[in-house]
């Protein structure tokens, strides 16, 4: 489903994407709780004017997944360590705590930290509340976080919407002269989530470097939890052993946390038996990654014309 309304958001302007002292700087040094905690602060701040919050330790060590086995000491401890990094390194908060008592944040403005934050109007995108709610930022690596908010800000000016296109080139220089490894790793995790329908050119017998650039399309953000239980539940139904091998092939085609497409792969496997199954995913699975035809509709059709 495609991520057409996201309902409650935050507002994170484009200058904190692609300010190359900010998020490009979080993601090249792989600061990636400093990066999930000042989301969190965006997304916890009412607008107050004095750009000020409350930190509560608690919520924000079980936001982290530190409150589990920690004692008190020790996971306030890493959280001052963190605010002091954000606060010092990269000037984006004021930082006061006080003895066995709640801190107080003061968020500031992205220029050197000098002033307050505003919550930006104008050159800005939305991150849903579901990011936060559904766990995403706790099941994401930092490169595909970072690449689910350059898709969020790119689908925003899109003139191709619900799709957006630019070169994995041009993605970089836009966002700080990330590395390219970054990007494609980050989009290719999106994808293997179900966050992401990447769409290839057509192959037109051009050269690689002639070929136009992907288009992009953000998918509705879910429950990661429901879908365990669903993808659970395909294992129980038809066992450990018929699951891991239709699991295996959906990894080929980027599926393999898609229940249906799982589910599909074993029916398949009964209905037209192993060896043209085998087949088929071989057949594909000779593509390069980047072919339009490496999806499981192309593997289904391969099938079907099978004698």
């Amino acid at each position: 489903e495609y991520l057409n309304s996201i309902g409650p958001s935050v507002p994170i302007a484009w200058e904190f994407m692609v300010s190359p002292k900010i998020v490009p700087l979080l993601v090249k040094q792989q600061a990636e709780r400093a990066f999930d905690v000042y989301l969190y602060l965006l997304w916890k701040y009412d607008g107050n004017p004095q750009a000020k919050l409350t930190l509560y330790y608690d919520d924000l060590a079980k936001y982290l997944g530190i409150y589990e086995g920690w004692n008190t000491t020790n996971y306030r401890r890493q959280i001052i360590k963190i605010f002091r990094k954000l606060e010092r390194k990269y000037k984006l908060l004021k930082f006061e705590p006080q003895y066995a008592k709640e801190a107080t944040i003061t968020l500031l403005n992205y220029d050197e930290g000098i002033g307050v934050y505003t919550i930006p109007n104008e050159r800005y995108f939305e991150l849903p509340d579901d990011y936060f709610k559904l766990g995403w930022s706790r099941k994401l690596s930092l490169r595909a976080k970072f690449c689910y908010l350059i898709n969020l800000a790119n689908s925003d000016i899109s003139d191709i919407k619900p799709f957006w296109s630019k070169s994995v080139n041009t993605i970089t220089k836009q966002f700080g002269n990330i590395s390219q490894d970054v990007i494609h790793k980050g989009m290719g995790e999106l994808r293997r989530n179900n966050l992401l329908d990447v769409r290839y050119n057509q192959m037109d017998g051009k050269p690689y470097e002639a070929r136009t650039p992907k288009m992009y399309k953000l998918l509705k953000l879910y429950d990661p939890k429901e879908q365990e239980l669903k993808l659970k539940a395909v294992e129980d139904q038809y066992g450990k052993a018929q699951y891991d091998k239709a699991r295996k092939y959906a990894e080929m085609v980027f599926e393999e946390n898609n229940p249906k497409v799982i589910e599909d792969i074993i029916l398949k496997t009964k209905q037209y038996g192993e060896q043209k199954v085998k087949k088929a995913f071989d057949l594909i699975g000779q593509k390069n990654i980047d072919n339009p035809k490496r999806t499981y509709g192309y593997v289904v059709g391969i099938m079907e014309n099978m004698k």
